[in-house]
């Protein structure tokens, strides 16, 4: 299962999904946005917005299926995980 968390660092939110994957022994791979520079952070700008036709943080991509903010529910169901 592939799991990417977009987030910044200054968004709570994120760091609440964060704090979930690391908690539920979930493998993923953060990448933050503003610590990005230049072409690079704009590529990711567009691939989230291509993702979720949005621009806010976090977004969780799991397998191609997107989550945006903190759902815990949602993030639950798709990576099989117990309520």
């Amino acid at each position: 299962m592939r799991v990417k968390v977009y987030r910044l660092t200054t968004c709570y939110k994120c760091d609440e999904v964060e704090a979930f994957m690391k908690r539920e022994g979930v493998s993923f791979e953060p990448v933050v946005v503003d610590e990005l520079k230049g072409d690079e952070q704009e590529r990711m700008l567009a691939d989230i917005y291509r993702l979720t036709g949005q621009r806010s943080f976090p977004v969780v991509d799991i397998d191609g299926n997107t989550v945006i903010g903190f759902d815990e529910k949602k993030l639950r169901h798709l990576l099989s995980l117990p309520a």
